[in-house]
């Protein structure tokens, strides 16, 4: 660890510096930000009331530097009884870095004193290149690996970073915003990995650690875990932590005894039911918060339009979709103008920076609401695939990400545009089964549909278990890859998911008669792709509930085809009352 050394105070600041580093970054009273900015080199990463965080691209090397504001006396007065958040944060460094922990390397600390009193605080480290944040890694990174190598580095991920956390945890050391980019990931050709722990403001010490204490960390850990990774993962990351907690390499280092005497399936058990718990509130309060707007999302709402956007594609640009969406996103009023009930779907390119994002655009004229939806608050159609589309990406429920919503009232009617990120070669399941290949061979399309099965009913699964369904599933519902059917599918109706409240084997048997109704005119669907989605819908219930329920769904597909060939059949009471008509108009002319 590099050793700061105090200089002389610069006006009302003091501060703590590497000698090395003090004429670049220090000038007067702090840092050379106005030189800075000027030459190019400065670039801010984040801001808030609270903080500001910026990266310093020197021709010598890349910085961080934090800017800690104090905004009221109520923040001046918790200075005088601890100190600065930069003085802790460089503490903090120290007690990571004994615990024997990759960490931010602090060149520089400062804090402003007037009156006696401290101020704002200042910190600068060194860049850690060649690495990035884990949510990022876990979601990009490792899902372009081979699958062979994607495996091994899984494992040694998880391994690593139950390694890290059981270090925190020796030395009694709680990281209280232990969260995903919080950890810095680099990848070695030998599939080996290096972690980092950055960050470090809501480190704290506890006199003993207890369970409670573990609970609470991973459970900031486990979003990224869940979402990111399997359970065999999951459960390869709790052994590592465990063991290394309980049996640390390092000699001198004493687990803690009243942790010794703990089944670790028991821990493993309450944590699991803890996380499961902590992950429900965390999405249930982004629910709220997403509604109510944030950092993420720009609400351009007008008089009689009503409008919301990602902020990747920009104000400007979403004024200009909100103020002219048919010329912007490419809709031809003509068109409009001969079936106005036709929903319309234009694939077009928007701009996201220096890059180009593909997006697929859709238009649909409804009634407006009326005075009781209103009053009640009952969302629009476009509104509530925005809403529930980004509901479900919380919660790692596949649909294709909502960019950008518009609805303007026009007389009576409501005219609504919903953007979509687009999902290139994706078909719905209906269309990839009609699309006749004569090139792909029966028992490789029979492969395709059974690795289709599984995952569905395993992204159903997930669904349920995350308090979901949805509503009317069928096959022109479900997005598939035409070049690798059986990775990843998708919902494409975000509208369409509801909350579910306590199911019962009578609604999962209705849930799934509709997807199975749809699927019976293909004929390359087979009695086996069933059974094997049930298989593994209904898990441990496999054995006991699969005759019961495959019956069951039997009866409501035959009931519901009757009805379907009923509406297609012309009704007899029409044509009696329409031959009575005729007979009625001969006598008269008679």
């Amino acid at each position: 660890m590099h050793q700061l050394t105090k200089t002389t105070s610069h006006g009302d600041t003091r501060w703590f510096v590497q000698p090395e580093v003090a004429e670049q970054l220090l000038v007067g009273d702090g840092f050379r930000l106005g030189e800075w900015q000027r030459a190019g080199w400065l670039e801010t990463v984040k801001t808030g009331p609270h903080r500001t965080v910026y990266r310093l691209n020197l021709p010598s090397g890349c910085f961080y530097l934090k800017h800690y504001r104090v905004g009221d006396w109520k923040a001046v007065l918790q200075n005088v009884v601890r100190p600065p958040r930069a003085i802790l944060e460089w503490r903090a460094a120290q007690w990571v870095a004994a615990a024997g922990i990759s960490t931010i390397e602090t060149v520089a600390v400062g804090r402003t004193i007037r009156r006696g009193l401290v101020f704002d605080s200042f910190l600068a480290c060194r860049a850690i290149e060649d690495s990035e944040p884990l949510d990022a890694f876990v979601a990009n990174r490792l899902q372009q690996l081979p699958a062979a190598r994607r495996q091994v580095v899984r494992r040694n991920l998880t391994e690593s970073l139950g390694r890290l956390v059981a270090a925190l945890h020796r030395d009694r050391i709680i990281h209280r915003d232990l969260h995903a980019e919080n950890i810095l990931v680099r990848l070695a050709p030998d599939d080996s990995l290096q972690l980092w722990l950055i960050d470090l403001h809501a480190v704290t010490t506890c006199r003993r650690l207890t369970l409670p204490h573990i609970e609470r960390n991973l459970a900031l850990l486990n979003p990224a875990l869940v979402h990111g990774l399997t359970e065999i993962d999951c459960v390869r990351f709790f052994r590592s932590y465990w063991s290394a907690l309980l049996s640390p390499a390092n000699t001198t280092v004493i687990a803690p005894a009243h942790l010794v005497s703990l089944s670790a399936r028991s821990v493993a058990n309450r944590i699991a039911e803890y996380c499961r718990r902590d992950l429900i509130r965390i999405h249930h309060k982004r629910d709220r918060k997403w509604s109510d707007g944030n950092r993420r999302l720009i609400i351009a709402d007008a008089d009689t339009v009503r409008c919301r956007g990602l902020t990747i594609l920009g104000r400007k640009q979403l004024l200009s979709i909100r103020d002219e969406p048919d010329a912007v996103l490419g809709f031809d009023l003509r068109e409009r103008s001969r079936d106005t009930n036709q929903e319309q779907t234009k694939i077009i390119t928007l701009n996201r920076g220096a890059d180009q994002i593909a997006c697929r655009a859709q238009f649909v004229e409804r009634p407006i609401q009326s005075r009781w939806q209103q009053v009640l608050g009952t969302h629009s159609e476009v509104r509530r695939a925005w809403e529930m589309g980004h509901a479900c990406l919380r919660r790692n429920i596949p649909t294709p990400r909502p960019l950008a919503i518009v609805e303007r009232e026009c007389g009576n009617k409501s005219r609504q545009y919903f953007l979509t990120e687009n999902i290139p070669n994706a078909v719905s399941l209906d269309e990839f089964l009609q699309d006749a290949v004569a090139d792909v061979e029966v028992s490789l399309r029979d492969r395709q549909l059974s690795q289709i099965a599984i995952q569905l009913a395993q992204e159903l699964r997930h669904m349920h278990a995350e308090g979901f369904d949805y509503k009317s599933l069928g096959a022109a519902s479900i997005l598939v890859d035409r070049n690798q059917p059986g990775q990843r599918l998708r919902f494409a109706s975000p509208q369409n998911v509801q909350r579910l409240h306590r199911p019962g084997p009578r609604h999962v048997a209705g849930m799934l008669t509709e997807p199975a109704a749809s699927l019976s005119s293909h004929s390359s669907v087979r009695l086996t792709h069933f059974l094997r989605f049930l298989k593994r819908f209904l898990a441990d219930r496999h054995v006991a509930d699969w005759k019961t329920t495959w019956r069951t769904v039997q009866r409501g597909v035959t009931g519901l085809l009757s009805m379907q060939r009923d509406d297609r059949r012309p009704s007899t009471d029409c044509v009696k009352s329409d031959n009575s008509i005729e007979h009625t108009q001969l006598s008269k002319s008679a």
